[in-house]
């Protein structure tokens, strides 16, 4: 790596292919972003057509809490992507990878049971146990 921080081009060097899967990666998480987003708006334009005032103020709440969880998935991500870039040897890539793929696989995990656990508690709380 130069004093730069910027990776030399060598035999080790990530090849085209590992940097275009890279590259459409990045556009396809862009457009998963962009489709959830546009499904959210048809949901909750569904959704307040058909619940009570107080039903939709607790789904508000909790899709608001996976929005900021959502933040801490996108710091494991870029965080992992900046590894990955800063390896110079194949096998370390591979290892930097591994290790990003369980870290993203179980602050996935956690953040789903967080959700769960946040509208049993929204729901016990606000609409009298109806949906827990």
């Amino acid at each position: 790596m130069s004093r730069s921080g910027v990776a030399q081009s060598g035999e080790d060097a990530p090849g085209r292919g590992e940097a275009r899967l890279l590259a459409s990666a990045a556009m396809l998480q862009q457009a998963a972003q962009v489709s959830g987003l546009l499904a959210l708006l048809t949901v909750v334009t569904l959704l307040a057509r058909r619940l009570s005032v107080i039903e939709l103020g607790a789904y508000g709440l909790v899709a608001s809490l996976a929005g900021y969880l959502l933040v801490l998935r996108n710091s494991v991500a870029s965080s992992a992507v900046r590894a990955m870039a800063g390896a110079l040897e194949r096998d370390r890539r591979t290892t930097v990878f591994g290790a990003a793929a369980t870290l993203y696989a179980g602050v996935g995990i956690a953040t789903g049971l967080l959700i769960a656990g946040a509208a049993v508690g929204i729901s016990a709380a606000l609409l009298d146990g109806e949906l827990a």
